[in-house]
């Protein structure tokens, strides 16, 4: 169908602990946020559904200009009356003249949305908006906070560019579960993020990122900082953006060896540890010994301490022992005096430390040379 998705970033709503806020944004098929204004400018009414955060979704359209001409809805009980001041049309009105119209989904439950969804496209409407709002650092209070957003909302887009959107809302796997989900990575690890430019920006380095997942880290970094970049995954997906990654290494970071001449200036390890099946001790030496003398090493997991199959880190299996099952989930989720804990056992200082907005644990250490 040709079809591509779009992000755009709409607005700041609330302020939250930890240098945090709720941030809204717009997903669209086919067109972003300008050539939405264009087609109200040339006469085509923007509706939007009646459902959801009806009232913040409008404030955050309001922010950019856009300005919704009616609402809809599906149900006979609800069109025809109005809302906020709109009226409220029927929604298949709207759908068997899609052409006069551009339809907008509020922010509203993923199960809600995904049926509004269905409805459009099996009605051969394909080119639409969402809103969803998302936990976000506040980049805007920091130091070059805006090349920090605009560098994570541009790879957003890159990973996004080339999905089948429309095959993927329709899977037993929404938009909710990957796509959606990928996007509030960065409230795990916006410390890191911030710390990692602050300390490199202007530098070229190498750096290995251990578990990569979507990629969203590596993909966002290399537009601030000259890196060439390795990847160290059990698993590989070729939905990821890899164009700029020099070398991924398919392997077991805690059961296997890491065959790598050159030590790195850079290892960034996010939201992985607590997958571990074994102690992490042992890994994380591993780990330093690809450290160059002076390099730095980045931690973020959570530190919820929720899921755990072990009554302390220590009762962890060695890596190599046999278990009766292997999981990929959290394995274990550590308390932050537990990290730094474990950290200084494994011969790493702590350079920085702090708590994302998501409540992750997010470490800089170096290696502490008075241990050896």
């Amino acid at each position: 169908m040709g079809i591509i998705m779009l992000i755009d970033y709409l607005e700041k709503k609330a302020l939250l602990p930890r240098n945090g806020c709720k941030v809204s944004f717009l997903f669209s098929n086919n067109n972003d946020l300008d050539e939405i204004k264009k087609m109200a400018d040339a006469g085509r009414k923007i509706i939007l559904f009646s459902v959801g955060n009806l009232a913040e979704s409008l404030l955050a359209l309001y922010s950019v200009g856009v300005k919704p001409d009616a609402l809809c809805n599906s149900s006979k009980e609800i069109y025809s009356n109005s809302i906020f001041g709109y009226d409220i049309l029927s929604t298949w009105d709207i759908i068997s003249n899609y052409k006069k119209y551009y339809i907008i989904i509020p922010e509203t439950a993923p199960e809600v949305r995904l049926s509004i969804i269905r409805q459009l496209i099996w009605n051969n409407v394909i080119s639409f908006s969402f809103v969803k709002d998302f936990v976000w650092p506040d980049y805007k209070k920091i130091n070059n906070g805006d090349k920090l957003n605009d560098s994570l909302l541009l790879t957003m887009n890159e990973m996004v560019r080339d999905v089948d959107i429309i095959s993927l809302l329709l899977s037993d796997r929404p938009i909710d579960s990957d796509y959606l989900f990928w996007m509030q990575c960065s409230a795990n690890w916006h410390l890191v993020y911030e710390w990692f430019f602050m300390e490199f920006a202007g530098v070229g380095i190498s750096m290995l990122d251990i578990g990569p997942g979507f990629g969203v880290f590596s993909n966002s970094i290399k537009k601030l900082v000259n890196l060439s970049i390795d990847w160290i995954d059990f698993r590989t997906s070729d939905e990821i953006p890899r164009e700029s990654i020099e070398n991924i290494f398919v392997a077991n970071i805690e059961t296997e060896k890491i065959l790598k001449k050159d030590k790195y200036d850079a290892i960034v390890m996010t939201e992985v540890i607590e997958h571990f099946n074994y102690n992490p001790l042992p890994t994380l030496v591993k780990i330093k010994g690809l450290l160059k003398e002076d390099g730095v090493l980045f931690i973020s997991c959570p530190h919820w301490h929720r899921h755990y199959s072990y009554q302390t880190w220590r009762d962890m299996p060695q890596p190599g022992t046999d278990l009766p099952f292997k999981f990929h989930g959290h394995v274990y989720e550590y308390t932050h005096d537990e990290l730094l804990e474990i950290c200084g056992e494994a011969g790493l200082r702590i350079v920085r430390e702090g708590v994302s907005v998501s409540g992750s644990s997010n470490l800089m250490l170096k290696i502490d040379k008075s241990n050896t």
